[in-house]
């Protein structure tokens, strides 16, 4: 949206990135949520090394309103990992939350 000169950032545009920045919010904390949940370790290395791979985009996509919410469930979702490669994974993630504007 920075990007794009004023006269292209429409409302209809900025609904548009409001829905996705809610969307990524959403599929965050449901991926958090089944770590938390015990999700196999296998699985949970494969879950926690994506969103630590995608995220300085996906901490910057979400809203700062939803930023606690995520930081809650990543706590839980840290302390139910059941490898150290998944707590790092999720370590992180949270350092890029926490620098997130």
């Amino acid at each position: 949206m920075d990007q794009l000169p004023p006269e292209q950032r429409t409302p209809v545009r900025m609904e548009g990135l409001n829905k996705m920045r809610i969307g990524a919010a959403e599929m965050v904390r449901n991926e958090l949520g089944w770590i938390a949940a015990g999700m196999k370790p296998a699985n949970a290395r494969l879950v926690s090394a994506a969103i630590r791979d995608t995220g300085a985009v996906l901490s910057t996509a979400i809203l700062p309103a939803d930023r606690p919410s995520i930081l809650a469930i990543l706590d839980r979702a840290r302390a139910a990992a059941k490898d150290e490669e998944t707590r790092s994974n999720l370590s992180a993630f949270e350092s890029l939350m926490a620098k997130a504007k």
